[in-house]
């Protein structure tokens, strides 16, 4: 397992100045060899994209400079090695662009004809297969067919330049090529192999070895397996962009697919790659997961149990080493149970996860891990999702909801079971290598939450009397905070650790005093571990107040058309109940959020296992991604208090809203680029704080007017970040919604500086407590009141 603390996106680079500065051949070669190496051929083409368009730019400036000095008669002329390193650095919009950018200029260099006036140098084979290598990051048939005419070029280019011939790279290229048609991005799947074209391109191989002699033309092991469609991590041979793993989820999302034309392509398909193997003189693991992976492919249940069979084989049958079986060859089996949503799906999860574990003693590899262990609570999640799809298929009000019920509560009762032993295990005190075995995804915790949810939600759906809808929702409504609470003090163990050893390191240092001695506490598993969970938090928050706030919402409707028995006490809605839990999870939210500051930016928020896999359908891997869930929080928070209608929680509605106002400013510089969600929030503000039933005229006018200014100065900051002298936020919306709500109170509470701040003069009503039912003024203590002044 290694980690990955980079943060997604475009990478920073610093400024290339090529003012004044002479380059040669040999070094200028060097720099765009350094650059293709960053921006990589061999990861996927997803995160090629990157980075590619600074790479592309200083790479150009190189070549530009490059023929400048040539002009200038300072240096030799870009020659086929700078164009070879140079095609590696293409940057485009999209990986098609890339490959066409790259394809062009290889016309140019094999016509000889002038590109922006230059004569370019001639290709060499080096050439044509990175040209071939970008259009292999395309897949489908539109890059099939330009690989096929490259091929035909470089043949028809042979004429002219005999060295120009195919090697062992070029044919592993065209091989992998084959297995690039597409990736399954959504439901429809697709096929890879092509065991026509892949022997007769291993035939011309061979022949070409004959008649050369060359042994790096003797097809073997690597040049079978290059035609197989494989996953399992980076690939690290330079002919092959990496593979992403099949989305499994979406595979089976709607459980086990029934035989029909697309799987039974797709079982044909499994069935040749089993020949490839058979036809093999000695298949390695890849070429055995292969097989285990396009069977699982097909979305079969028929696929599933075959992929079992050669999963089996390769446990209970020990072959050679080069086939010893680890543990990413089982990894789509056990993603297939766990997505399926199948009644024997957690079981069989279970029965992989044991027979993995009891092996892994004389079978290096194989121990179960945290992903693993977390199949196990997915399975059971999935397994809630397929009965609750199946009953509203059947009949959402029908009667078999009371014995739906308890079902949905013991699936959901597993799920955070399973995830209190991986808690519990993780926690304990081992030695080096067990813990990493046990690293908790930080999903698994969002997961449970959805559990809950599910059963809430089921219970806001069915008739009033069913049996047992109170109770399994009150048990649910508790449970979700447990839930919080387990990540809280999963969070809390692993900082006390973290402090731990620290103060162990600053007595052992003081102890030898060996100054020069350095421990990165931030690489070490327990940092990692606890810098993911609290990089989780927030989004676990998120759900666990969206919960209440969903439910208050549901409960007010219901009291409006009185159709839905509700199981709230007058007053005592939902968020009300639990506002001690939710305002400790927001303010836990906010010293977390500072924790995550005071880190290096090159702190792992995640870990990524050497062979990509994870059970999660998402990981949190974009940049200010927790930035993003404080302010969903802020927002759920704000949701939750328009529901407390009772006048006893106007003060914690109050309290709640200044709160994260004041957190907002005071980490202004982490919300840049959600300009958007800030005026979003701060128009919820206003719609509460605004609430008549809340505060008495007098006191909205004072918390409307705060929160006007703390807009301003908000904006300000934010302006300031940036660099503008002008405001960032749309603040005419709210200063609208502020207006409409002054507009509404008593003008006696409005001073003459607000009125015109708001444009108020002349648009505030009276005091609505003088108005009769019929809309006329009460004339009489006022005016008695006038008139013995005057007569006075």
């Amino acid at each position: 397992m290694t980690s990955n603390g980079e943060k997604k996106g475009n990478r920073s680079w610093p400024q290339f100045q090529t003012s004044g500065m002479d380059l040669s051949v040999g070094s200028g070669n060097a720099i765009l060899t350094a650059l293709a190496n960053v921006n990589g051929l061999s990861t996927t083409s997803q995160n090629r994209l990157g980075s590619n368009r600074q790479i592309g730019e200083i790479a150009s400036k190189v070549v530009d400079l490059l023929w400048k000095n040539a002009a200038e008669g300072r240096g030799d002329p870009p020659n086929v090695q700078t164009y070879n390193a140079y095609l590696k650095c293409v940057g485009g919009p999209t990986t098609q662009r890339i490959a066409q950018r790259a394809h062009a200029f290889l016309d140019n260099m094999c016509k000889g004809t002038k590109r922006h006036d230059r004569v370019l140098p001639k290709p060499n084979t080096e050439t044509f297969n990175t040209v071939i290598q970008l259009w292999s990051c395309v897949g489908g048939e539109k890059a099939q067919k330009k690989i096929s005419e490259l091929r035909t070029l470089l043949k028809d280019t042979q004429e002219e330049i005999p060295e120009l011939v195919p090697n062992r790279e070029t044919y592993l290229s065209i091989l992998a090529s084959t297995t690039l048609n597409s990736t399954i991005e959504t439901e429809a799947v697709s096929t890879y192999f092509d065991p026509d074209g892949a022997r007769e391109l291993i035939s011309e191989m061979n022949q070409a070895y004959i008649r050369t002699r060359d042994e790096s033309l003797r097809p073997d092991t690597e040049v079978y397996n290059a035609a197989l469609r494989w996953c399992g991590g980076p690939n690290q041979s330079s002919y092959a962009p990496t593979i992403p793993w099949d989305k499994y989820n979406i595979i089976f999302h709607d459980g086990f697919r029934d035989n029909n034309e697309e799987t039974d392509a797709l079982i044909d398909e499994a069935k040749l790659v089993e020949e490839w193997l058979n036809q093999m003189e000695s298949p390695d693991i890849q070429t055995y997961e292969s097989v285990i992976q396009s069977w699982v492919r097909t979305g079969t249940l028929e696929g599933v149990t075959n992929a079992e069979t050669w999963a089996l084989r390769l446990l209970e049958n020990p072959l050679v080493e080069s086939v010893q079986p680890r543990l990413q060859t089982f990894h789509p089996i056990i993603a297939a149970w766990a997505y399926s949503g199948d009644k024997r799906g957690p079981k069989k999860v279970e029965e992989w996860k044991d027979r993995l574990a009891q092996q892994s003693s004389t079978t290096p590899g194989i121990q179960p891990d945290g992903r693993v262990e977390s199949a196990l609570v997915t399975a059971w999640r999935n397994q809630q999702e397929k009965l609750l799809k199946q009953h509203r298929e059947e009949d959402s009000m029908s009667h078999s909801s009371h014995t739906l019920l308890p079902k949905l509560s013991e699936t959901a009762r597993t799920c955070a079971s399973s995830l209190e032993r991986i808690c519990e295990a993780s926690c304990q005190p081992k030695e080096a290598e067990g813990p990493l075995n046990l690293f908790i995804e930080g999903h698994l915790f969002s997961e449970v939450v959805d559990a809950w949810a599910s059963i809430i939600r089921h219970c806001q759906t069915v008739d009033g009397n069913t049996v047992g809808a109170e109770e399994a929702s009150e048990e649910a409504l508790t449970k979700v905070f447990l839930v919080a609470k387990l990540l809280d003090d999963t969070i809390h163990y692993f900082r006390s650790m973290e402090i731990d050893e620290k103060k162990s390191y600053l007595d052992e240092e003081l102890d030898t005093e060996d100054l020069n001695c350095e421990v990165d506490f931030l690489k070490d598993w327990r940092s990692r571990q606890l810098r993911h969970l609290i990089y989780s938090a927030s989004d676990v928050y998120t759900k666990c107040v969206a919960i209440f706030t969903e439910v208050d919402s549901t409960l007010t409707k219901a009291n409006q058309s009185n159709s839905l028995k509700t199981y709230d006490a007058p007053g005592q809605n939902a968020f009300s109940r639990f506002l001690f839990e939710i305002e400790s999870m927001l303010r836990r939210s906010e010293e977390y959020g500072k924790f995550l500051n005071q880190c290096d930016p090159t702190d792992d928020f995640e870990v990524v296992y050497e062979d990509l896999f994870s059970y999660s359908a998402s990981l949190p891997s974009t940049e200010n991604q927790s930035s993003h869930e404080r302010i969903l929080l802020y927002r759920e928070v704000i949701t939750g208090c328009t529901n407390l209608t009772s006048l006893s929680h106007v003060g914690d509605a109050v309290r709640l809203c200044m709160f994260i106002l004041e957190a907002l400013k005071h980490s202004i510089h982490e919300f840049e680029g959600y300009e958007r969600d800030i005026v979003n929030l701060y128009s919820d503000v206003v719609s509460v704080l605004g609430n008549k039933i809340f505060l008495k005229p007098k006191e909205r006018v004072m918390v409307l007017n705060f929160v006007s200014d703390h807009m301003n100065s908000v904006d300000e900051a934010l302006a300031a970040n940036q660099g503008s002298t002008n405001g960032v936020l749309d603040l005419k919306p709210i200063m609208k919604k502020i207006q409409e709500t002054l507009e509404h109170t008593a003008a006696t509470e409005v001073d003459d500086h607000l009125k015109n701040r708001y444009s108020l003069t002349g648009s505030i009503r009276g005091d609505s407590s003088n108005l009769r039912a019929g809309g006329k003024k009460r004339r009489t203590k006022p005016r008695q009141r006038r008139r013995r002044k005057k007569a006075t």
